[in-house]
């Protein structure tokens, strides 16, 4: 009860916070995990440092989408740094992981997320910091 609550009050104020540029509601895809760090994000000034952990099943296709994404949201890279996956008992065939940090307009984070999480040559993604 009370943590539903919470966390369906939690994304009202981030989809006010986030306003989607093209009417869309796609914030649902944002999972929890990342909710409350993309918050406190929002919550600071216009341009923000946010670190990701991006995973690829190939693993020059995933650094191409990568930086395509970047450039069409408009980020600087300051890090970028790659390695084999941690795990290598994972089942889901992830051939190489993308560590990196960027600046990003507060306006363009949720688009961000959205483009990283749900690209064709990437396989996953995660705001660690």
């Amino acid at each position: 009860g009370d943590a539903k609550f919470e966390s369906l009050v939690r994304r009202e104020t981030l989809k006010q916070l986030l306003p989607s540029e093209d009417g869309c509601n796609e914030f649902d895809e944002v999972d929890e995990e990342n909710l409350a760090a993309i918050q406190s994000i929002a919550e600071s000034s216009d341009m923000v440092n946010a670190t990701f952990l991006v995973e690829a099943k190939e693993t020059m296709l995933g650094l191409l989408r990568l930086i395509k994404i970047l450039e069409a949201e408009e980020c600087k890279l300051h890090f970028l740094e790659t390695r084999v996956p941690r795990s290598a008992l994972r089942a889901d065939n992830i051939e190489m992981e993308y560590l990196f940090s960027c600046e990003v307009r507060q306006e363009r984070m949720r688009h961000l997320m959205l483009a990283l999480k749900t690209s064709n040559g990437l396989a996953g993604a995660r705001l660690v910091g």
